[in-house]
């Protein structure tokens, strides 16, 4: 059983995994170059200060209910700029996340940003224009080595 995967074993069952994320009212994603430790918040790249929002906010999740990831993408990283995408489910039904893209100075400045956000406070930042298509997959094998496995070709 060691050595089977969590898609290959899915896929045998006639499981189609497309589209399984978990739902959440916020993900919060934040650009964050690897390596990224099993728990990706505890990374070294993330300041503490930022670590003890995230738990703070996941200590009340019904509250918030809130999703942080972390996100890397070589070619969209530029020097002295940390990218944070927020989406947020709409009320009533729907079949997309609303988007609010984010470009600040660095990573220390992250956590008030998503303080606001989350809160639902004025914001300090202002949103970026930045029309694009998000598609986010998983390629971090040290916490699942079914998304290293399949999730990195999958991005290639």
């Amino acid at each position: 059983m060691k050595n089977i995967f969590c898609a290959e074993q899915s896929q045998q069952s006639g499981v189609d995994i497309v589209g399984t994320a978990s739902e959440h009212r916020l993900y919060v994603a934040i650009a964050c170059p690897p390596p990224w430790t099993p728990r990706e918040l505890e990374s070294p790249g993330i300041p503490e200060h930022l670590r003890e929002l995230v738990r703070a906010i996941g200590d009340d999740y019904n509250r918030y209910q809130t999703r942080f990831l972390l996100i890397h993408n070589e070619p969209l990283k530029q020097d002295n700029l940390t990218r944070v995408l927020v989406f947020r489910k709409p009320s009533g039904f729907a079949s997309a996340y609303d988007k609010q893209e984010f470009h600040l100075a660095s990573i220390d400045e992250v956590a008030p940003l998503v303080r606001q956000v989350v809160m639902g406070e004025p914001l300090s930042a202002t949103p970026m224009e930045v029309p694009t298509r998000d598609i986010l997959v998983c390629t971090h094998g040290s916490r699942d080595r079914c998304c290293a496995r399949f999730g990195n070709p999958i991005y290639q």
